[in-house]
């Protein structure tokens, strides 16, 4: 019985995502619309900031989907100006739990996932950033595209470039760092862990029968100047490394 229990809180909470996404996208989108006709950006981040967190961490807490077991860091980073953030990417609620809880902020997405109709609304409507590294046109298009995000919103990255759960990290693309470098901002280390694979490539994972606990810790920005682009990448990948062993060991 318990388990029947489990399994019915565990789709509940899903099924609510889903609609609750839908939802979102009905209701708020025309004012967006509106918002960005007359050239307001700012206000449409902030919709989707405080809806996010609403969704994600008062609903689906409340509904024992998710727990955030451990928060540090926030402080650091809360009124820090534009900035590149690069989190480990372990499922795919990673993106949406960042922005409940930083404003002004623009997620990067690969290409293949932003021509989706879905993504296709937040790429266009939400300014998200699509990842173009297929020829020198979509390198040259995504960099102006993240240096204009960078003159009044920070930008998020997943360096790793795919979901994986785990206490290692994968090798970093360098496209966060390149894009930091050249426009002069720092970089900030993001480490998600959570006990329980959640939202992965595996589609069991999406239906986990215990509540997913998750760890949240934002590091001190480390700052390009004087760094190149590998050393740079470098430099945040190792920090990034020894953080998340560290979590995954307490």
């Amino acid at each position: 019985m318990k388990i029947v229990l489990k399994i019915l809180a565990s789709l509940t909470g899903h099924t609510l995502y889903l609609i609750g996404t839908m939802s979102f996208s009905l209701v708020v989108l025309p004012f967006v619309m509106v918002c960005k006709r007359i050239g307001n950006d700012k206000l449409p981040a902030t919709i989707l900031h405080y809806s996010l967190a609403f969704f994600i961490r008062k609903v689906l807490t409340m509904l024992r989907v998710i727990e955030i077991a451990e928060l540090k860091g926030l402080e650091r980073v809360s009124s820090l100006k534009p900035a590149v953030f690069v989190c480990n990417h372990r499922g795919k609620l990673d993106g949406p739990l960042l922005i409940s809880y930083i404003n002004y902020i623009k997620p990067t997405m690969k290409s293949k996932y932003a021509r989706l109709l879905i993504y296709r609304i937040f790429v266009k409507w939400f300014d998200f950033c699509e990842i173009d590294v297929q020829s020198a046109d979509g390198l040259m298009r995504t960099g102006k595209k993240c240096s204009e995000i960078l003159k009044n919103h920070s930008i998020l990255f997943f360096p790793e470039g795919t979901r994986k759960p785990g206490d290692r990290l994968m090798d970093f693309k360098k496209m966060a760092f390149s894009v930091a470098v050249n426009n002069g901002v720092p970089v900030v280390p993001v480490l998600l862990y959570n006990d329980i694979p959640f939202m992965t490539k595996e589609f069991s994972s999406f239906f986990p029968l215990e509540r997913v606990k998750f760890k949240v810790h934002f590091l001190e920005p480390v700052y390009p100047e004087g760094k190149t682009v590998n050393e740079l990448t470098n430099k945040v990948y190792r920090i990034m490394s020894e953080e998340l062993l560290k979590m995954s060991q307490r």
